[in-house]
Order: structure tokens, then C-alpha cells, then sequence
């Protein structure tokens, strides 16, 4: 049985992605196309872009986290036991076999590392 998305929460999802689209406006959008970069305009830009930029450069990492914990709410019902196990295992599995590579490569390339960057320590 799956449960009904409510509208509210879908709303604040979406509020959410506006924050995070306003903050890269500010941080590294608009704002460069003449060649001044947020630093420039929080110095010496007029109090007008000041204050748009103190509202919407904080909406970023809060609108961030809120809509991954939507998601996440979201996701949580969807998942059965069965697909966290399977995750996990997968998980493990996989990061187990690349440590174990990079460990065999670390001992069978030590001396060609050491004399590549001229003086690597492994």
C-alpha cells in the first residue's frame, strides 16, 4: 500500500529548491556576469545588494537539509527490510574490495611512488 504524498510538505520541498537556486545566484550566479563577485558586492555594493545577499546566502545550506530530510521522509516508507540489507551488503562489499586494491597497490608500488614525487611517503 503506498501513502499519499501530502501537498504541504511538497510545497516546503519546493521553497526548498528555491533557496538553493537563490543561493547560487548569489554566491557565484548573476553576480559574476560583469565581472564582480560577492566579495566585490558585499564591499562595495550598495545596501540594497547587501541585503539580498545577508536574506539568500544562508538559503543554501538550510534549504540543503531541508529537502533532503523531505526525501528522505519520503524514501523511508518506499524501502522495505529487504533493499536495506541488500544496501548495506552492497555497501560493505564494495567498499571491503576497494580497500583491499588500494592496499595491494600501496605495497606492489611503494618504491615507484617514492621515486615518482620525490620523496612520497606511503
Amino acid at each position: 500500500m503506498s501513502r499519499q504524498r501530502d501537498s504541504n510538505i511538497e510545497l516546503l520541498r519546493i521553497i526548498a529548491m528555491i533557496m538553493i537556486v537563490a543561493y547560487h545566484l548569489v554566491s557565484n550566479g548573476l553576480l559574476k556576469v560583469n565581472g564582480y563577485g560577492t566579495y566585490d558586492i558585499w564591499n562595495n555594493g550598495l545596501l540594497v545588494n547587501k541585503i539580498m545577499a545577508a536574506l539568500l546566502f544562508p538559503g543554501g545550506y538550510i534549504g540543503n537539509m531541508i529537502f533532503f530530510m523531505i526525501t528522505g521522509f519520503f524514501l523511508a516508507g518506499s524501502y522495505k527490510i529487504h533493499s536495506f540489507k541488500k544496501i548495506v551488503i552492497d555497501t560493505v562489499l564494495y567498499s571491503s574490495s576497494l580497500c583491499l586494491i588500494f592496499i595491494i597497490f600501496k605495497y606492489l608500488f611503494k618504491k615507484a611512488l617514492y621515486n615518482y614525487g620525490g620523496g612520497l611517503q606511503c
